[in-house]
């Protein structure tokens, strides 16, 4: 389903959605041998909507060009960003991505505190980039919200290595390669359950998860604030998304549904 049918991807056209749920999806999917989902977050979506199909949970790998570290020319100095610094990255679809509710959020955590400051950049997207600057010019000490729209490929790279963290706030996805990218970097990542990349991240030392609303991106933020130096024991993100042992996985899985 690829998040479709989470609850945040049915809020929007609901009623075009669900009546075509109802009509056909749903008779198809409960006469599925297998369905394949990435966490049980959307496993969870999926039996709330009366799916009774047998269910797989199998995540989305890295990609091993991401591993490689890039020559970087720029410095961060030239953005003049104030450290440390949380950034979100990704196409600025306000709604899907999350990103009103990430400011929402982070204009809380101001309130308590004022250690990180907040780094937004992504391509536009159905008027993303005029909704972010008219929602951060409402906010009181703004300056520590810092907007900068599309950037190249090494500014990407430089900009997840020096921050502090990876922020992403999905309310559904697929799951989203800019993630993939920050873990293949070691990079913290902080990120929705509805983000739908893998299960038990904290347990692998690779950050914090929190719901997709805003006061649950405060107090993660909070909770990071108080924890960054204390997260679990490191795991290496090959040993679980590497496409060499995920592809076993996905190889195990059509193979039984082929002999069923």
């Amino acid at each position: 389903p690829l998040s479709h049918l989470m609850p945040f991807a049915m809020k929007k056209k609901s009623f075009k959605k669900y009546t075509i749920f109802n009509l056909v999806l749903k008779y198809l999917l409960n006469n599925a041998k297998i369905i394949h989902v990435f966490t049980h977050t959307e496993k969870d979506a999926l039996r709330s909507l009366g799916i009774t199909s047998e269910i797989r949970i199998i995540t989305f790998g890295i990609y091993p060009e991401d591993i490689v570290s890039q020559n970087q020319q720029k410095d961060i100095d030239s953005f003049c960003i104030k450290k440390p610094y949380i950034i979100f990255l990704g196409r600025l679809d306000i709604y899907q991505k999350g990103i009103d509710i990430l400011i929402d959020g982070f204009k809380q955590y101001m309130n308590i505190s004022t250690k990180f400051t907040l780094v937004i950049c992504g391509q536009d997207y159905q008027n993303g980039k005029k909704f972010i600057e008219n929602k951060i010019s409402d906010i009181d000490n703004s300056e520590k919200i810092i907007f900068l729209g599309e950037v190249t490929d090494e500014e990407k790279n430089l900009l997840i290595e020096k921050a502090e963290a990876f922020i992403y706030p999905s309310r559904f996805d697929g799951p989203p390669r800019p993630v993939r990218f920050a873990i293949s970097k070691k990079q913290r990542v902080l990120i929705s359950y509805q983000s739908n990349l893998v299960d038990n991240l904290e347990k692998y030392g690779w950050g914090l998860q929190f719901e997709a609303n805003s006061q649950s991106i405060y107090k993660c933020l909070l909770d990071f604030e108080a924890s960054s130096s204390i997260l679990p024991t490191y795991k290496e993100p090959m040993e679980i998304l590497s496409w060499n042992r995920l592809t076993l996985e996905y190889e195990k899985m059509y193979k039984n549904l082929y002999i069923s």
